[in-house]
């Protein structure tokens, strides 16, 4: 075991030795570099080139990029010159190809003239052996990152990422998502490597010696975070609860209809039913003065996105504090959304907005000219789960209706729409501040992705975030509609009865809220791990 581990890690080193200094191995064809699919250059374009003629490709109007296509024409060289099938284009067939002794195909063009050879780009004079065994031992300390992975090394390396221009912000969680498998593959683009979208300790490795190719976005100066050794594992929530089905929610041969566990010391809430997974999850940035919270919620038709509105005469326009609200109506988990209720009773200076809560229009009356913060924009919610964004005055209540949306939220601005940052995220004046803030967004139709993010806070543990951070956070997880709710005072993230969010300032009373599940189940009645 050990052997093989020393092996792996020695043919990482070889690796980074070709990465970091483009050097071709000792041989008779020295000048070549061995090129294989992922890879660009001259030299790449010129090989082509020469292999037209032989009659492996059809065409000479090439790309400087070594393809899937390219691999398959040289897979066939390499057979009919008696080489092993790789795809690779080895510095010995590169020198065979140039020598004019290649077997041709029928194909080939009368007369075929071949290329002059160009040697690799400019080489970096190879590692000594001592820098090589220093490489090899520093990339023992990394671990092959990839999707659904988790930890301190996966955050330090997206904030070097970030450094290098891939990322659009430095607050980053320790999440490997889809979104940074994309990142990582442009990155591996960029180097002209597989793009696998694995972190391999060789990747991590090139990233940390600060010789990685940057994007035209790279901030500068470019620092890259040192770094350092692989940590311990991090916490293991599945480990605490009970078999889920793919969604998160509890299978058939549960032995209960709702689950909860509470660890506030690990900062997780959890809620699961047979038709319901609410997971939360509390993160905190001391560096950045920051603390917020990740709502991973999967719903269904049984256990919907639900709007609760006080009043009967006007719903949503008589006011009550978040704690006993949640217990009047029961919900198992409530943020607080719009506030309209608020514009329509006391604030005067702003219309409503286009309200719907269950199918009742509360309001028809968006800004008409000048609009200031909010600026009213939408979130519409359908039948079957999906939410989707539109600005403040893109339909009227009763065209709502009549498209078939169950609710509507008026604030905004839009944060994610169709799967991209919305315009108002691109201005850099528009609210650079930082405030406590709320926002929905949704993955897929009853799949939904929550922030709230505390600040105003008396002894500085949080500061609030730029509304463009919520907007590179809900992109960073995959949500493709979402928008920003009233945040502030106003902001409350309630589970089972019980506010979890703080800040300095009290809490707003509310006259609707948003969320899941009825319960009878209560905050203090559960046995709170610390």
């Amino acid at each position: 075991m050990r052997d093989n581990r020393l092996m792996k890690t020695m043919l990482a080193a070889g690796l980074i030795v070709l990465l970091l200094c483009g050097v071709p191995a000792n041989g008779p064809a020295e000048e070549y570099r061995e090129l294989r699919q992922g890879m660009k250059g001259e030299d790449v374009y010129r090989f082509k080139v020469a292999m037209y003629w032989l009659g492996y490709f059809n065409t000479d109007d090439f790309s400087d990029a070594y393809t899937k296509t390219t691999a398959e024409r040289v897979k066939l060289l390499q057979k009919n010159n008696g080489f092993k099938q790789t795809g690779v284009a080895s510095p010995e067939l590169q020198e065979l190809v140039y020598s004019g002794n290649a077997v041709k195909t029928d194909t080939a063009p009368t007369p075929s003239p071949v290329p002059e050879p160009t040697p690799s780009p400019s080489p970096v004079p190879t590692m000594s052996p001592e820098e090589a065994a220093k490489a090899a031992l520093e990339m023992q300390q990394y671990r092959e990152l990839s999707v659904g992975m988790e930890g301190e090394d996966v955050q330090r390396l997206k904030k070097a990422m970030y450094w290098l221009g891939y990322f659009t912000t430095e607050n980053l969680d320790d999440r490997y998502t889809e979104i940074t498998e994309k990142r990582v593959k442009q990155l591996q683009k960029n180097n002209d490597l597989p793009e696998t979208g694995v972190a391999d300790p060789a990747l991590q490795y090139l990233v940390f010696s600060g010789k990685a190719v940057k994007t035209e976005n790279a901030p500068n100066p470019s620092s890259v975070p040192t770094p350092s050794p692989t940590p311990k594992p991090p916490f293991d929530l599945d480990a605490q609860l009970p078999p889920r089905t793919r969604e998160g929610f509890l299978t058939a041969d549960a032995e209960t209809e709702e689950f909860v566990y509470i660890n506030e010391d690990e900062g997780y809430w959890v809620y699961l039913t047979p038709s319901l997974s609410i997971v939360i999850q509390r993160f905190v940035d001391k560096k950045n003065t920051l603390t917020w919270y990740e709502c991973d919620i999967h719903a269904s038709p049984e256990s919907p996105l639900t709007a609760w509105a006080n009043g009967e005469k006007t719903p949503g326009a008589s006011m009550m504090q978040p704690g006993p609200f949640v217990k009047k109506y029961g919900c198992a988990f409530a943020i607080s959304d719009d506030h309209y209720g608020f514009r329509i009773k006391e604030d005067k200076s702003a219309p409503p907005g286009i309200v719907i809560r269950n199918g009742q229009i509360i309001s028809d009356q968006t800004w008409t000219g000048r609009r200031s913060f909010p600026n009213l924009d939408v979130m519409a919610v359908f039948p079957d789960g999906t939410l989707k964004t539109y600005a403040y005055n893109a339909y009227t209540a009763l065209e709502y209706l009549d498209m078939g949306v169950v609710s509507t939220y008026a604030f905004g601005p839009i944060l994610i729409q169709n799967g991209a940052l919305s315009d108002y995220m691109t201005l850099d004046e528009y609210y650079t501040y930082r405030e406590p803030r709320m926002a929905l967004g949704m993955i897929a139709p009853y799949h939904y992705y929550i922030l709230c993010v505390e600040g105003r806070m008396a002894d500085t543990r949080s500061k609030g975030v730029y509304l463009t951070w919520l907007a590179d956070n809900m992109l960073e997880h995959g949500v493709q509609e979402a928008l920003n709710l009233d945040g502030g005072g106003t902001a409350a993230l309630m589970f089972l009865g019980k506010k979890i969010n703080h800040s300095a300032n009290s809490t707003r009373a509310v006259g609707s809220m948003t969320g899941f599940g009825v319960t009878q189940l209560t905050y203090d009645d559960q046995e709170i791990i610390k």
